[in-house]
This record gives structure tokens, C-alpha cells and sequence, in this order.
């Protein structure tokens, strides 16, 4: 940002962040562009700030929520959903929105839960909300934790260690990946999951990676 005219203000990321600067924008009549936050306010600031001067790039909450309600209700006709967010300002955003979605559908959530930024296990909140009855599990948070969310429904029932390292060990399902194709990857004894098999010694041929056997 510099000079005296055609500059802007790219991103913040963080919701919170957002809207704590979107207002120096309009204030200085700087364009803003929000490339990455979904959360923060964009329309909203036309009622105090006719000239408004903030963009957005990315898709907002009302619309992400809006299309995930749409697919499990509507297309997949799920009726008992739980919801599960973080607890920041992003996650209580996501939480209104898709109230206010599945509201518009005279359907309520059977569960309502949160976690924590950092948090590893979800297995707590996973389990009352099969308790309660859920079909569908609607969940706001960013990657890691939504990773952890993950993990704590799949392959082992827990994400205690010693289960995770046994489900590696015996993994069933055929895993296409960047490098190939891994049929059961690992054993008990064999933790490799690249073999020599994957491995290709390639040349480069008329502006092309082929393999070094090929003319």
C-alpha cells in the first residue's frame, strides 16, 4: 500500500480481525478487499457507509451455510441435524447462519456443541450427538480443528494412539494418493507406505516427463 491514489487494502484472513479494520476503509475511502474471511461484514456497512468501500472475494456464511442446509435437507433429506463449531466469533457466525438456514426449513438441530481452537479430540461431542439421534453433522471451524473433527468420527472409534496406529496398520480401503494407488499401505511390520513400485525413474522427452525405459 502506497502513493497517493490507486492503492488498497488485500485481506485480512480472521473474521474477528475483519471487521476490527474494515472500518478504516470507509473511513480513509480506501478500497478494502476481503479475499479469504467469509465471516466478516461486507454489505452490512452500506447502512452506515453509503460509499462503501469494502470488497469481498470469497463466498460469505449466509451463502456457504445456505448450500451445505440445502444438500443434507433439501437434496439428501436428513431431518435430526447436530452442529458443531469452534467457539470464536467465525464458529458463533456459522452457528447463527445455519440456525437461521435450517430455520427457514422448520427444522432444529438435535444437538448444539462447540470446541476450542486447538482442541485434538471431538469424541465427547461426537457421541452426544449420535445420543441425541443425529443424521447429519453440520460443522464451522478451520482446518486443523475440522481435521480433529475428522478423525474423531472415523476409522478406529477413538483417536487414542495405539487405536490409530492399529487401524493404520490394517487399512482396507484402496487409497488413491498424488505418488499412486495403495492397497493396504501398512502392516505390523511395515510402516513404509512408498514401495519401490511407486517409485519411477522418468527423462524429460519433447518437452515431456516419460519414463527412462520409453523412446
Amino acid at each position: 500500500m502506497g502513493g497517493h491514489s490507486g492503492f488498497a487494502v488485500l485481506g485480512p484472513i480472521n473474521t474477528a480481525v475483519a471487521d476490527a479494520a474494515v472500518g478504516y476503509g470507509n473511513e480513509k475511502h480506501v478500497p478494502f478487499i476481503v479475499n479469504v474471511s467469509t465471516g466478516a461484514k461486507v454489505n452490512e456497512l452500506f447502512a452506515q457507509s453509503p460509499q462503501n468501500y469494502v470488497f469481498r472475494l470469497a463466498a460469505n456464511d449466509v451463502v456457504q451455510t445456505e448450500l451445505v442446509v440445502r444438500q443434507a435437507i433439501d437434496v439428501r433429506l436428513h431431518r435430526s441435524p447436530a452442529i458443531l463449531c469452534d467457539d470464536t466469533g467465525y464458529g458463533k457466525s456459522g452457528l447463527e447462519n445455519l440456525l437461521a438456514a435450517l430455520g427457514r426449513r422448520g427444522i432444529k438441530p438435535v444437538y448444539v456443541g462447540s470446541f476450542k481452537l486447538k482442541d485434538t479430540d471431538m469424541t465427547s461431542q461426537l457421541r452426544a450427538a449420535r445420543a441425541a439421534g443425529a443424521d447429519v453433522l453440520f460443522s464451522y471451524g478451520i482446518g486443523p480443528e475440522l481435521a480433529a473433527v475428522a478423525l474423531s468420527m472415523r476409522r478406529a472409534g477413538n483417536t487414542d494412539g495405539p487405536a490409530i496406529k492399529a487401524a493404520l496398520e490394517d487399512l482396507r480401503k484402496t487409497y488413491d494418493g498424488v505418488t499412486g494407488k495403495y492397497v493396504k499401505p501398512y502392516s505390523a511390520k511395515d510402516h513404509e507406505g512408498l514401495k519401490e513400485s511407486h517409485v519411477l525413474l522418468g527423462r524429460v522427452k519433447n518437452g515431456r516427463v516419460v519414463p527412462s525405459w520409453a523412446y
